[in-house]
């Protein structure tokens, strides 16, 4: 059996990481953590609804924040694969959608924004 503890994480002197806090629906201490110049964003739970709601006063921010960054590649805490920036943005566009309340029938996506941000209001 082994025990994770503390350990400290050897970082290649021409590699930047910055971790920064971010406001969301999901918790209050969530953060994002920029690996530079691979330009991977680890957003973790920070997209994920807190408790299934969403609230057009901190989702919408953070959607406009987590774009901001000169990122190309986003790893999200219970996703399996690394989603790209073109993917994102469309992802955001569905969350953006449904926060106007337009909902594309039969999409996965779509229809979970939609209900997480009616349960927001």
């Amino acid at each position: 059996m082994s025990r994770i503890g503390r350990q400290p994480i050897p970082i290649p002197e021409s590699v930047t990481v910055r971790v920064e806090h971010v406001v969301t629906d999901h918790c209050d201490d969530a953060c994002v953590v920029l690996v530079r110049p691979d330009r991977v964003l680890f957003v973790g739970d920070a997209l994920c609804a807190g408790r299934d709601v969403l609230t057009r006063e901190r989702a919408l921010p953070l959607y406009d924040r987590i774009l901001a960054y000169d990122a190309d590649r986003y790893v999200e805490g219970h996703h399996r694969a690394v989603t790209s920036r073109a993917e994102l943005e469309e992802l955001v566009a569905k969350a953006r959608a449904a926060a106007d309340g337009t909902v594309s029938g039969g999409d996965e996506d779509s229809e979970y924004f939609a209900a997480a941000f009616a349960a927001g209001r």
